[in-house]
């Protein structure tokens, strides 16, 4: 497993080929938007809990769930 700046940097790369919207909230944390819209999560760039970026994952596959059960996604 790499460093967790390198596992920030492939998360948002794999958050982006998903087509999600990374930038920066107004206190600079990076946050990512569902494409519908409706879903958001912050991110931490160098979290304590070594499963971080793996639940990460596993909560944004649960977003995008539930826009493909309310029609919001394709």
């Amino acid at each position: 497993m790499g460093s967790g700046k390198q596992q920030y940097r492939e998360v948002v790369a794999w958050l982006r080929a998903r087509s999600w919207t990374v930038d920066e909230d107004r206190t600079g944390y990076p946050r990512a938007r569902c494409p519908c819209g409706r879903h958001q999560k912050t991110i931490h760039r160098t979290p304590s809990n070594p499963l971080y970026f793996q639940q990460l994952k596993n909560r944004i596959r649960m977003m995008e769930r539930e826009c493909r059960e309310k029609g919001e996604r394709e």
